[in-house]
């Protein structure tokens, strides 16, 4: 999509509902690897849960401390999810 070319230089982008201790990291490209970097965030093992939206099941995690969060992504065919031209992960209690 011709909205993709803007967002190349950098492939995500957050927004937050801080009343609801929501973050939400946007990507336009879906990875190529099983795994996603988030450099900005901080979790919190037991406290913090990482979600796809559209997708029903909790995403695996890892804190990486100071250098963000590695986010697994689920292995599955982009046709299942309700949209194939961005996505976000829903980050809950995130620091």
């Amino acid at each position: 999509p011709l909205i993709a070319g803007f967002y190349r230089p950098r492939f995500h982008r957050y927004t937050s509902r801080p009343e609801q201790s929501l973050v939400y990291a946007v990507f336009l490209t879906w990875p190529k690897t099983d795994s996603l970097i988030l450099g900005a965030p901080s979790a919190t093992a037991g406290h913090s849960k990482v979600t796809l939206v559209g997708y029903s099941e909790p995403l695996r995690w890892q804190a990486m401390g100071k250098q963000g969060l590695l986010v697994t992504r689920p292995t599955f065919n982009l046709n299942q999810l309700p949209c194939q031209w961005g996505w976000a992960l829903r980050l809950h209690n995130i620091a």
